[in-house]
Protein backbone atom coordinates (compact mmCIF):
# COMPACT_ATOMS: atom_id res chain seq x y z
CA UNK A 1 0.00 0.00 0.00
CA UNK A 2 1.48 3.43 -0.69
CA UNK A 3 2.41 5.78 2.06
CA UNK A 4 0.13 8.32 2.33
CA UNK A 5 0.62 12.32 3.89
CA UNK A 6 -0.95 13.49 6.65
CA UNK A 7 -3.10 17.10 6.11
CA UNK A 8 -4.39 17.49 9.62
CA UNK A 9 -6.12 14.74 10.68
CA UNK A 10 -7.15 13.50 6.79
CA UNK A 11 -5.06 11.11 4.84
CA UNK A 12 -4.03 12.44 1.63
CA UNK A 13 -3.38 9.58 -1.27
CA UNK A 14 -3.19 9.72 -4.65
CA UNK A 15 -3.80 12.81 -7.38
CA UNK A 16 -7.29 12.69 -8.96
CA UNK A 17 -7.65 15.69 -11.16
CA UNK A 18 -6.29 19.16 -11.17
CA UNK A 19 -9.05 22.23 -10.68
CA UNK A 20 -8.19 25.46 -12.44
CA UNK A 21 -6.13 26.87 -9.32
CA UNK A 22 -4.82 23.54 -8.22
CA UNK A 23 -4.07 20.02 -7.62
CA UNK A 24 -7.07 17.51 -5.95
CA UNK A 25 -6.44 14.29 -3.98
CA UNK A 26 -8.20 11.31 -2.76
CA UNK A 27 -8.19 11.73 0.81
CA UNK A 28 -9.90 9.94 4.01
CA UNK A 29 -11.31 11.17 7.39
CA UNK A 30 -10.39 8.77 9.70
CA UNK A 31 -13.23 9.97 12.08
CA UNK A 32 -15.78 9.93 10.03
CA UNK A 33 -14.52 6.81 8.24
CA UNK A 34 -15.69 8.29 4.94
CA UNK A 35 -13.91 9.36 1.18
CA UNK A 36 -13.08 13.21 0.88
CA UNK A 37 -11.39 14.93 -1.81
CA UNK A 38 -8.66 17.20 -1.16
CA UNK A 39 -8.00 20.41 -2.84
CA UNK A 40 -4.55 22.44 -2.68
CA UNK A 41 -4.65 25.84 -3.08
CA UNK A 42 -2.42 28.74 -2.49
CA UNK A 43 -3.12 30.73 0.47
CA UNK A 44 -3.51 33.92 -1.55
CA UNK A 45 -6.07 32.40 -3.96
CA UNK A 46 -8.67 31.04 -1.00
CA UNK A 47 -11.38 32.77 -2.68
CA UNK A 48 -12.83 29.31 -3.69
CA UNK A 49 -13.03 28.45 -0.38
CA UNK A 50 -14.77 31.59 0.76
CA UNK A 51 -17.27 30.51 -2.33
CA UNK A 52 -17.84 27.50 -1.15
CA UNK A 53 -18.48 28.30 2.40
CA UNK A 54 -20.85 30.76 1.35
CA UNK A 55 -22.91 27.45 -0.22
CA UNK A 56 -22.77 25.02 2.69
CA UNK A 57 -26.52 24.58 2.89
CA UNK A 58 -26.78 24.29 -1.04
CA UNK A 59 -27.80 20.85 -1.87
CA UNK A 60 -26.04 20.67 -5.22
CA UNK A 61 -23.09 21.98 -5.06
CA UNK A 62 -20.09 20.65 -3.64
CA UNK A 63 -19.73 20.65 0.18
CA UNK A 64 -16.88 21.94 2.19
CA UNK A 65 -15.80 19.91 5.00
CA UNK A 66 -12.80 22.08 6.63
CA UNK A 67 -9.46 23.50 5.67
CA UNK A 68 -6.75 23.42 6.99
CA UNK A 69 -3.24 25.62 6.01
CA UNK A 70 0.14 23.98 5.87
CA UNK A 71 2.50 27.08 5.39
CA UNK A 72 1.97 29.11 1.78
CA UNK A 73 -0.74 26.60 1.30
CA UNK A 74 -4.48 25.76 1.78
CA UNK A 75 -6.20 22.46 1.41
CA UNK A 76 -9.83 22.31 1.65
CA UNK A 77 -11.67 19.02 2.43
CA UNK A 78 -14.55 18.84 0.22
CA UNK A 79 -16.79 15.56 -0.48
CA UNK A 80 -15.91 12.78 -2.85
CA UNK A 81 -17.90 12.84 -5.73
CA UNK A 82 -16.82 9.26 -8.06
CA UNK A 83 -17.17 10.99 -11.46
CA UNK A 84 -18.44 13.45 -13.47
CA UNK A 85 -20.47 14.13 -16.69
CA UNK A 86 -17.32 14.68 -19.20
CA UNK A 87 -16.56 10.86 -17.76
CA UNK A 88 -20.09 9.49 -18.00
CA UNK A 89 -19.98 10.84 -21.93
CA UNK A 90 -17.13 9.59 -22.51
CA UNK A 91 -17.81 5.91 -21.03
CA UNK A 92 -20.78 6.14 -23.92
CA UNK A 93 -18.21 6.96 -26.72
CA UNK A 94 -16.32 3.99 -25.78
CA UNK A 95 -19.56 1.71 -26.79
CA UNK A 96 -18.06 0.41 -29.69
CA UNK A 97 -20.89 1.14 -31.90
CA UNK A 98 -19.82 1.77 -35.23
CA UNK A 99 -22.59 4.24 -36.33
CA UNK A 100 -21.67 6.45 -33.33
CA UNK A 101 -21.14 7.53 -29.79
CA UNK A 102 -24.29 5.78 -27.60
CA UNK A 103 -25.95 8.78 -25.77
CA UNK A 104 -27.48 9.29 -22.81
CA UNK A 105 -31.57 8.38 -23.29
CA UNK A 106 -33.66 11.60 -23.56
CA UNK A 107 -34.79 10.90 -19.24
CA UNK A 108 -31.32 10.56 -18.08
CA UNK A 109 -30.92 14.13 -19.77
CA UNK A 110 -33.09 15.43 -17.91
CA UNK A 111 -32.38 14.31 -14.57
CA UNK A 112 -28.89 15.27 -15.10
CA UNK A 113 -30.00 18.74 -16.74
CA UNK A 114 -32.25 19.14 -13.58
CA UNK A 115 -29.50 18.46 -11.43
CA UNK A 116 -27.67 20.95 -12.82
CA UNK A 117 -30.01 23.79 -13.17
CA UNK A 118 -30.79 23.52 -9.39
CA UNK A 119 -26.91 24.11 -8.89
CA UNK A 120 -26.72 27.11 -10.97
CA UNK A 121 -30.00 28.39 -9.11
CA UNK A 122 -28.35 27.83 -5.92
CA UNK A 123 -25.23 30.11 -7.23
CA UNK A 124 -27.17 32.90 -8.71
CA UNK A 125 -29.63 33.12 -5.50
CA UNK A 126 -26.45 34.05 -4.19
CA UNK A 127 -25.06 36.32 -6.83
CA UNK A 128 -22.38 34.33 -7.80
CA UNK A 129 -21.29 33.26 -11.35
CA UNK A 130 -19.42 30.16 -12.03
CA UNK A 131 -17.68 31.25 -14.98
CA UNK A 132 -16.50 27.30 -16.23
CA UNK A 133 -19.30 25.23 -16.80
CA UNK A 134 -18.19 22.78 -18.14
CA UNK A 135 -19.29 18.79 -17.89
CA UNK A 136 -15.74 17.66 -15.66
CA UNK A 137 -16.81 20.06 -13.17
CA UNK A 138 -20.36 18.45 -13.00
CA UNK A 139 -19.41 15.87 -10.42
CA UNK A 140 -21.46 13.10 -9.64
CA UNK A 141 -21.65 10.17 -7.32
CA UNK A 142 -23.81 7.40 -6.46
CA UNK A 143 -22.09 3.87 -6.99
CA UNK A 144 -20.30 3.77 -3.31
CA UNK A 145 -23.62 5.31 -2.18
CA UNK A 146 -26.51 3.64 -3.70
CA UNK A 147 -28.64 7.14 -3.75
CA UNK A 148 -27.22 9.45 -6.94
CA UNK A 149 -26.23 12.75 -6.92
CA UNK A 150 -25.32 15.37 -9.08
CA UNK A 151 -23.46 18.64 -7.94
CA UNK A 152 -21.20 21.44 -8.95
CA UNK A 153 -17.44 21.63 -8.03
CA UNK A 154 -14.46 23.16 -9.09
CA UNK A 155 -14.95 27.35 -7.72
CA UNK A 156 -11.66 28.42 -8.83
CA UNK A 157 -13.01 30.58 -11.46
CA UNK A 158 -16.23 31.65 -9.53
CA UNK A 159 -16.81 35.33 -8.42
CA UNK A 160 -19.52 37.09 -6.71
CA UNK A 161 -21.30 39.81 -8.54
CA UNK A 162 -21.47 43.07 -6.65
CA UNK A 163 -22.92 44.98 -8.37
CA UNK A 164 -24.61 44.83 -11.99
CA UNK A 165 -22.57 46.80 -13.53
CA UNK A 166 -18.79 45.91 -11.95
CA UNK A 167 -16.10 45.48 -14.67
CA UNK A 168 -15.05 41.60 -14.74
CA UNK A 169 -12.05 39.47 -16.32
CA UNK A 170 -13.46 38.26 -19.90
CA UNK A 171 -10.76 35.52 -19.56
CA UNK A 172 -13.07 33.39 -18.02
CA UNK A 173 -14.98 29.88 -19.39
CA UNK A 174 -13.63 26.76 -21.70
CA UNK A 175 -13.89 27.93 -25.40
CA UNK A 176 -16.46 25.25 -26.55
CA UNK A 177 -18.67 26.73 -23.13
CA UNK A 178 -17.94 30.50 -23.89
CA UNK A 179 -20.72 33.01 -24.07
CA UNK A 180 -20.87 35.72 -27.27
CA UNK A 181 -20.32 38.44 -25.13
CA UNK A 182 -17.52 37.65 -23.24
CA UNK A 183 -16.04 36.90 -27.23
CA UNK A 184 -16.79 40.37 -28.18
CA UNK A 185 -15.28 41.70 -24.83
CA UNK A 186 -18.07 42.65 -22.35
CA UNK A 187 -16.75 43.04 -19.14
CA UNK A 188 -19.93 43.56 -17.56
CA UNK A 189 -21.67 40.40 -17.89
CA UNK A 190 -23.95 38.63 -15.56
CA UNK A 191 -25.61 35.25 -14.54
CA UNK A 192 -26.57 34.74 -18.73
CA UNK A 193 -22.64 33.57 -19.41
CA UNK A 194 -23.79 30.85 -16.96
CA UNK A 195 -26.71 30.03 -18.64
CA UNK A 196 -25.32 29.73 -22.07
CA UNK A 197 -23.12 27.25 -20.59
CA UNK A 198 -25.29 25.37 -19.14
CA UNK A 199 -27.24 25.20 -22.53
CA UNK A 200 -23.82 23.96 -24.74
CA UNK A 201 -24.08 21.37 -22.02
CA UNK A 202 -27.86 19.99 -22.85
CA UNK A 203 -26.38 20.12 -26.22
CA UNK A 204 -23.40 18.02 -25.62
CA UNK A 205 -25.40 15.09 -23.54
CA UNK A 206 -27.65 15.09 -26.45
CA UNK A 207 -25.69 14.63 -29.60
CA UNK A 208 -23.05 13.26 -27.53
CA UNK A 209 -20.50 15.46 -28.55
CA UNK A 210 -20.31 19.48 -28.71
CA UNK A 211 -22.55 21.68 -30.62
CA UNK A 212 -19.88 24.40 -31.15
CA UNK A 213 -15.95 23.24 -31.35
CA UNK A 214 -13.97 26.22 -33.17
CA UNK A 215 -10.17 25.84 -32.92
CA UNK A 216 -9.85 29.50 -32.36
CA UNK A 217 -12.08 32.05 -31.01
CA UNK A 218 -13.04 33.71 -34.37
CA UNK A 219 -13.61 29.94 -35.50
CA UNK A 220 -15.70 29.30 -32.91
CA UNK A 221 -17.61 32.20 -32.98
CA UNK A 222 -18.38 31.70 -37.20
CA UNK A 223 -19.51 27.93 -35.87
CA UNK A 224 -22.05 29.38 -33.77
CA UNK A 225 -23.28 31.70 -35.94
CA UNK A 226 -23.62 29.62 -38.38
CA UNK A 227 -26.22 27.26 -36.36
CA UNK A 228 -28.12 30.34 -34.71
CA UNK A 229 -27.65 33.31 -37.11
CA UNK A 230 -25.35 36.11 -36.93
CA UNK A 231 -25.76 39.45 -34.04
CA UNK A 232 -28.13 41.24 -36.97
CA UNK A 233 -29.89 38.11 -37.76
CA UNK A 234 -31.02 37.96 -33.93
CA UNK A 235 -31.64 41.36 -33.28
CA UNK A 236 -28.74 41.75 -30.91
CA UNK A 237 -28.69 45.10 -31.66
CA UNK A 238 -25.83 46.25 -28.39
CA UNK A 239 -23.58 43.47 -29.69
CA UNK A 240 -22.05 45.99 -32.17
CA UNK A 241 -21.01 48.43 -28.83
CA UNK A 242 -19.29 46.07 -27.57
CA UNK A 243 -15.01 46.68 -27.92
CA UNK A 244 -14.33 43.60 -29.03
CA UNK A 245 -17.17 43.76 -31.65
CA UNK A 246 -16.81 41.97 -35.47
CA UNK A 247 -19.24 41.86 -38.04
CA UNK A 248 -20.21 38.47 -38.92
CA UNK A 249 -22.08 38.08 -42.50
CA UNK A 250 -25.50 36.72 -42.06
CA UNK A 251 -25.72 32.77 -42.36
CA UNK A 252 -29.41 32.58 -42.71
CA UNK A 253 -29.63 29.34 -40.81
CA UNK A 254 -31.40 26.26 -40.71
CA UNK A 255 -34.02 25.64 -38.21
CA UNK A 256 -32.03 24.48 -35.15
CA UNK A 257 -34.18 21.08 -34.79
CA UNK A 258 -33.08 20.66 -38.36
CA UNK A 259 -29.15 20.88 -37.32
CA UNK A 260 -29.63 18.15 -34.86
CA UNK A 261 -29.00 14.44 -36.15
CA UNK A 262 -30.60 13.19 -32.90
CA UNK A 263 -32.89 15.24 -30.94
CA UNK A 264 -35.19 16.02 -28.02
CA UNK A 265 -38.74 16.64 -28.37
CA UNK A 266 -39.65 19.97 -29.67
CA UNK A 267 -40.31 21.41 -25.98
CA UNK A 268 -36.70 20.45 -25.89
CA UNK A 269 -35.52 22.20 -28.80
CA UNK A 270 -37.60 24.98 -27.39
CA UNK A 271 -35.75 25.06 -23.72
CA UNK A 272 -32.46 24.77 -25.50
CA UNK A 273 -33.23 27.69 -28.01
CA UNK A 274 -33.96 30.00 -24.66
CA UNK A 275 -30.49 28.76 -23.55
CA UNK A 276 -28.41 29.50 -26.46
CA UNK A 277 -30.04 33.18 -27.21
CA UNK A 278 -27.40 35.41 -28.56
CA UNK A 279 -28.26 38.25 -26.34
CA UNK A 280 -27.66 37.60 -23.22
CA UNK A 281 -31.10 40.25 -21.95
CA UNK A 282 -32.91 37.23 -23.63
CA UNK A 283 -31.51 34.26 -22.29
CA UNK A 284 -33.52 31.94 -19.92
CA UNK A 285 -32.85 31.97 -16.21
CA UNK A 286 -32.15 28.85 -14.11
CA UNK A 287 -35.31 29.17 -11.89
CA UNK A 288 -37.67 29.79 -15.21
CA UNK A 289 -35.84 26.92 -17.31
CA UNK A 290 -36.52 24.75 -14.32
CA UNK A 291 -39.77 25.49 -14.66
CA UNK A 292 -39.79 24.71 -18.36
CA UNK A 293 -42.65 22.37 -20.05
CA UNK A 294 -39.88 20.22 -21.20
CA UNK A 295 -39.71 18.82 -17.90
CA UNK A 296 -43.25 17.58 -17.46
CA UNK A 297 -43.56 16.00 -20.86
CA UNK A 298 -42.47 12.33 -21.43
CA UNK A 299 -40.59 10.78 -20.55
CA UNK A 300 -39.88 12.13 -17.03
CA UNK A 301 -36.36 12.34 -15.81
CA UNK A 302 -34.51 9.38 -14.48
CA UNK A 303 -34.42 8.14 -10.82
CA UNK A 304 -32.22 6.34 -8.90
CA UNK A 305 -30.44 3.06 -9.88
CA UNK A 306 -31.21 3.91 -13.70
CA UNK A 307 -29.13 7.20 -13.29
CA UNK A 308 -26.03 5.41 -11.19
CA UNK A 309 -25.58 2.90 -13.90
CA UNK A 310 -24.53 5.95 -16.19
CA UNK A 311 -21.38 6.49 -13.92
CA UNK A 312 -18.67 4.60 -14.82
CA UNK A 313 -17.04 1.93 -13.02
CA UNK A 314 -13.57 2.89 -10.77
CA UNK A 315 -10.70 3.07 -12.74
CA UNK A 316 -6.93 2.54 -12.04
CA UNK A 317 -6.15 6.21 -10.34
CA UNK A 318 -5.56 9.12 -13.34
CA UNK A 319 -5.37 12.48 -13.22
CA UNK A 320 -8.83 14.70 -14.52
CA UNK A 321 -6.77 17.54 -15.80
CA UNK A 322 -9.18 20.08 -16.59
CA UNK A 323 -8.54 22.26 -19.60
CA UNK A 324 -7.06 25.30 -19.41
CA UNK A 325 -9.34 28.36 -19.83
CA UNK A 326 -8.28 30.47 -23.16
CA UNK A 327 -7.43 34.13 -22.56
CA UNK A 328 -9.74 36.31 -25.65
CA UNK A 329 -6.43 37.79 -27.22
CA UNK A 330 -7.68 36.96 -30.96
CA UNK A 331 -10.37 39.00 -30.64
CA UNK A 332 -9.21 41.38 -28.43
CA UNK A 333 -6.66 42.43 -30.76
CA UNK A 334 -8.70 42.68 -34.14
CA UNK A 335 -10.76 46.02 -35.08
CA UNK A 336 -14.45 45.46 -36.20
CA UNK A 337 -14.77 44.50 -39.99
CA UNK A 338 -16.88 42.46 -41.25
CA UNK A 339 -15.38 38.79 -42.15
CA UNK A 340 -16.06 36.97 -45.61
Amino acid sequence: MPKCKYIGKYERHQEIGRGTYGSVYEGWDPEEEIKVAIKKIAVNGKREADILGACQDAKHILQLKDCVQKGEKLYMIMEFMESDVEKVLSKRGRSGRTEGPERLAIAEVKAYLIFLLKGVDELHQRDILHRDLKPNNILVTGRERSTFLAKIGDMGMATRMKTEHTSRSIEVVTRTYRAPELFFGDDQYGKAVDMWSVGCIFAEMVLGKPLFEGVSDIDHLSKVFAVLGSPTENGWKEASNLPCYLQFKDTQPAPLMSRLEYRPSDLGIDLLQQLLQLDPKKRITAIDALHHSFFKEEPLAAKGEQLIQTIPAPESPKKRLIHNVEPVMQVRKIKARRLI
